[in-house]
């Protein structure tokens, strides 16, 4: 499997902090005094200046500090965790390999996170020695996902004391243990009571930003009418704090939302051509001026402007924008806001809204950023629409394990369609090979080739063959597996746009050849396969290609060959930090190595290869390595050593129950 989710950069930095942000000594010490602790929960509703009092505070202490800011997309929890462990390595570069790898091993279905959470916890401890502080942003997206909360929860109970996790929330935490963290008093926190501006506070934000000084009777008046809401204050703020009580009685006597009722009194005090700026940024979720040309020059509705004097315009004018990158002028509202102006886009313009989010869909597939697109397509593509994203982002879902996701994204559609069309059963199919169920596969993608070969869907029909043709393999079926291999050879070969296909058809069937016996027959389709992969600059699918070029010159005994293929897949594997791929590949190593009498190199490989087994948390590697081991000193007559490789392969291979370890280590200790 390969690590494929996408790390938003602007989720994982610090966001800048701006003049504007009230710096708060009061809370400030209050959370100093209290971060020897293992978790900080800064909890209160919308808009009472979390984000704003956690950015102010990064900047004042003295310790390395991790950020995340979370939304409603990281309730994946491969995705939480990849934004997680990226935020760490960032702060922390010698942090994050064996995390990383750990993550690239997780499965969706059997959503086991103990392997990643070992991971990540052991990580830390041998590459991070100093105190540090990690926030995470907005936590209350995230927080009906039991697995992410668990993940909170194992990480906060098992991390080092020099971890400590600052968690803002709009609601309450649901951590399991949550209890048992606050009776060892390793809890502490603010609430929306600690977090309510006081009347000197008030007194000091409208001095300081707005030049305008006020008597301690209006601040505490400001106080009760908007209990210390840092938002509601904002607003009055940008309005006229003459005017203020009339206006939020008045607001409350209409029945109007108070925040509606004064990001509205906002608004109108804007132009009409730069309130129409704000309600289209609002739709990007973040933005700088790029972006925006990119998109808006797409729209029919939108004439070119300035969009970068646009942008320091909206600074300018402090608006409730919140910078999150220091190399580029790039922006996010404060989601109140955000979402004001986004619902009153949508209800005024709602057919230019579609044509923006339609193109900023386009944009992130363009990225690969598939959970972003499939969102907007959830929310106001046609069936048509959202089916047609489902069949773009579905091979990078499938190569990536997200099984899971993907299977949920299939039940948006119509059961018509997604059981009927030959499309969406070839991936209905490879999903049930990749989750074991070979025979429903078969079944499955037997349909599929037919009615793709009725609708002349050229490209379907030829990756389908090409799965269909892994599975007759597995059944032992190889004629039937080299027939349909050589069918999709023969479809993709005069085709450009299907050269891939072309090249995994060419290593389909080499692969036939090789377990049906015909070893110089492989290496000839292998070696093509290659070349065409190389050609295409596909340098992961090459790397698959040389591991299995290894084994087919290992088994023809050519063993400079076989070393030689290992070792440049290994090289790629390396690069990716793949302790999974590179556990087989040191494995192989160590087999030619001792095939060829190089005994201590041999030990060094397998050693190396127990490690990045034990990396991957992948027992079923590390026993067959630990076998792989024994035979070594076996060999050279070094029996102690050998009996107790196979002793430790033994408790492996009982862990987890796996029949042909046992196998091949009943076959070794004989």
């Amino acid at each position: 499997m390969t690590f494929t989710v996408p790390v938003v950069r602007t989720k994982i930095i610090i966001p800048r902090r701006r003049t504007e942000i009230l710096s708060r000594p009061r809370l400030l010490s209050i959370l100093e005094n209290i971060l020897d602790l293992k978790l900080l929960i800064v909890a209160a509703p919308a808009g009472y200046g979390k984000t704003s009092l956690l950015i102010d505070f990064t900047y004042h202490t003295q310790l390395p500090v991790c950020w995340f800011a979370i939304d409603a997309l990281d309730t994946d929890p491969q995705r939480f965790i990849a934004h997680f462990i990226t935020s760490i390595s960032n702060r922390f570069p010698s942090f994050g390999e064996a995390s990383f790898s750990a993550l690239s091993n997780f499965n969706q279905d059997s959503m086991n996170l103990d392997p990643v959470i070992s991971a990540i916890i052991n990580d830390a401890y041998e590459h991070i020695t100093e105190h540090f502080v990690f926030v995470l942003d907005d936590y209350h997206y995230v927080r009906d996902s039991k697995l992410i909360d668990e993940f909170i929860n194992r990480i906060t109970l098992e991390v080092s004391e020099n971890c400590h996790l600052v968690i803002a929330s709009r609601t309450l935490l649901t951590l399991p243990d949550l209890t048992l963290l606050v009776a060892r008093s390793q809890v502490g926190g603010l609430g929306y009571e600690e977090l309510a501006f006081l009347p000197e506070e008030i007194k000091q934000l409208f001095s300081v930003n707005y030049h305008q000084s006020m008597t301690e009777k209006t601040a505490a008046d400001m106080v009760e009418q908007t209990e210390g809401w840092i938002t509601g204050l904002l607003f009055t703020a940008q309005l006229s704090p003459k005017e203020t009580s009339s206006r939020l009685r008045l607001a409350r006597v209409s029945a109007i939302g108070l925040y509606e009722y004064l990001a509205q009194q906002v608004l109108e005090q804007q132009s009409d051509e730069f309130r129409l700026f704000l309600k289209r940024t609002s739709l990007l979720e973040e933005f700088d001026a790029v972006l925006c040309d990119q998109i808006f020059s797409q729209v029919q509705e939108i004439t070119p402007q300035n969009w970068q004097e646009r942008i320091e315009h909206l600074l300018r004018e402090n608006l409730f924008v919140l910078p999150v990158d220091d190399e580029t002028l790039h922006l996010r509202y404060h989601h109140l806001f955000r979402d004001f102006l986004q619902n009153a886009m949508r209800t005024e313009r709602p057919e230019e809204s579609r044509r923006i989010e339609f193109c900023l869909a386009k944009y992130y597939e363009q990225r690969k950023e598939w959970e972003r697109a499939c969102e907007i397509y959830k929310r106001i593509g046609s069936p048509n629409q959202l089916a047609d994203f489902i069949l773009l982002a579905a091979p990078s879902m499938i190569l990536g394990g997200r099984l899971k996701t993907l299977s949920t994204w299939l039940e948006f559609l119509p059961i018509s369609m997604r059981e009927e069309q030959p499309e969406f059963l070839s991936i209905i199919g490879s999903i049930a090979i990749l989750r074991g169920d070979i025979k429903n596969s078969m079944v499955i993608m037997d349909k599929a080739i037919h009615g793709l070969r009725e609708n002349n869907n050229i490209e379907a029909l030829t990756a389908t063959l090409i799965r269909r043709s892994w599975a007759h393999r597995f059944f032992g079926n190889y004629d039937l597996a080299l027939s349909d291999a050589e069918e999709a050879k023969s479809i993709s070969i005069t085709n450009p746009q299907l050269m891939k296909h072309y090249a995994e058809a060419l290593r389909s069937i080499g692969l036939s050849f090789y377990q049906s016996g015909e070893l110089k027959k492989a290496l000839t389709s292998l070696t093509a396969s290659l070349e065409k992969y190389h050609q295409l600059g596909e340098a992961m699918d090459a790397a698959k290609v040389l591991l299995d070029l290894g084994v087919v010159h290992l088994t023809l005994g050519e063993f400079d060959e076989a070393d030689n293929a290992y070792k440049k897949s290994l090289v790629f594997w390396q690069s990716t930090h793949n302790s999974l791929w590179q556990t087989n590949l040191l494995n192989n190593i160590g087999v030619v190595q001792h095939l060829r009498g190089m005994y201590e190199q041999a030990a060094i490989s397998f050693e190396k290869a127990i490690t990045h087994a034990r990396l991957a948390m992948n027992p079923r590697l590390e026993g067959f390595s630990l076998t792989s081991l024994g035979d070594l000193y076996r060999d050279i007559r070094a029996l102690p050593e050998a009996y107790k490789a196979y002793e430790l392969a033994r408790a492996v291979s009982e862990s987890v129950n796996d029949q042909a370890l046992q196998v091949f280590l009943s076959l070794s200790e004989a």
